[in-house]
């Protein structure tokens, strides 16, 4: 199956991949995981866009976020999907800023122990961690003078990696994070009730690009 990347490259667009494992050419946690990929060489995505690398933590994805940018031709519209490990099991980032499990609020239908304070604490302190490495992405945009023309959409692919969260169909499981800045299109500090899945996400930003949507895709522009 094409991806949207691949539409918007077909279109003249520099695409690609970035950071943390994207999933889409399969797991390769295991030794046995890459020799089956390897040997039927299932893993297509390097072939299919411009730039694919992974790399583990924020230094990594920093470093090919900027080398995607090197490398983009100056005449061509660019995309790239840069992922990041925090926050994500195990809860062992150290950001920069300690939050203090005696402090913090649990939500109301935690339990209310050490261990779960602790706990979560250590998951404010990898969210803390991610701003920074957001903060570092959106700085360089501007260094480029590509921030004002750059739809920049900060997401995550599930819910909170907590009690009654990721993995079920709790609250906790189901809202995702979505932010969208688009200069001269979104309004900053403006927020949206409309219901909306990940798979939304590509007819969304291929219609934004002036591309059309093929009849496959599931999702609706929102």
């Amino acid at each position: 199956m094409r991806t949207y990347p691949e539409a918007l490259r077909a279109a003249g667009w520099f695409a690609g991949v970035a950071g943390r494992t994207y999933h889409m050419d399969g797991a390769t946690t295991s030794a046995e995981s890459r020799a089956v990929i390897e040997k039927y060489k299932l893993a297509t995505f390097p072939d299919r866009l411009d730039y694919v690398k992974i790399g583990s933590g924020s230094e990594a994805g920093l470093a090919q976020f900027r080398e995607f940018l090197d490398l983009k031709p100056a005449e061509k519209p660019f995309f790239l999907q840069l992922c990041s490990n925090d926050p994500h099991r195990p809860l062992n980032t150290q950001g920069p800023v300690k939050h203090d499990p005696a402090k913090i609020k649990l939500p109301a239908h935690y339990p209310n122990t050490q261990l779960v304070r602790e706990d979560f604490a250590r998951y404010y302190d990898e969210i803390a961690h991610f701003d920074v490495f957001f903060g570092d992405v959106m700085a360089e945009l501007e260094k480029r003078g590509l921030a004002s023309n750059t739809i920049v959409a900060f997401m995550g692919d599930n819910g909170c990696s907590q009690f009654r969260g990721k993995g079920t169909l709790f609250e906790f499981g189901i809202h995702v994070p979505l932010l969208v800045r688009w200069p001269g299109k979104v309004k900053p500090g403006s927020s949206s009730s409309e219901l909306i899945s990940g798979e939304d996400i590509a007819p969304t930003f291929l219609e934004a690009a002036g591309l059309p949507v093929p009849p496959e895709m599931t999702g609706k522009v929102s």
